[in-house]
């Protein structure tokens, strides 16, 4: 059984120009989406069930730790020099 190989081509060529335009659809349209699904899933109201009740009822403990890190020598480390920094810190939020 021969494959005729222009229907093969034609084929390549249609799924080419489909996915150059769904990529080109997607470009254009999806920031403008992930943006307005960004914003409608992170307003605490509730009247929008799931984010409401993840805010109320978290179910696993949250903490997060956060480190700063004082700069103690800048002058020198733009010369080349080895930083020396300070630590500050661990501020824990819950």
């Amino acid at each position: 059984m021969a494959i005729d190989k222009s229907k093969v081509a034609i084929g390549f060529m249609v799924a080419g120009t489909l996915a150059v335009i769904f990529g080109a659809i997607s470009a254009i349209m999806g920031p403008s989406v992930m943006k307005n699904q960004i914003a409608k899933n992170t307003i605490i109201d509730p009247k929008n069930e799931l984010s409401y009740t993840m805010w109320k009822d978290v179910p696993v403990p949250f903490f997060m730790s956060v480190y700063f890190f004082n700069v103690l020598n800048p002058k020198e480390i733009l010369k080349g020099e080895k930083p020396m920094v300070e630590q500050k810190g661990p501020y824990v939020y819950r």
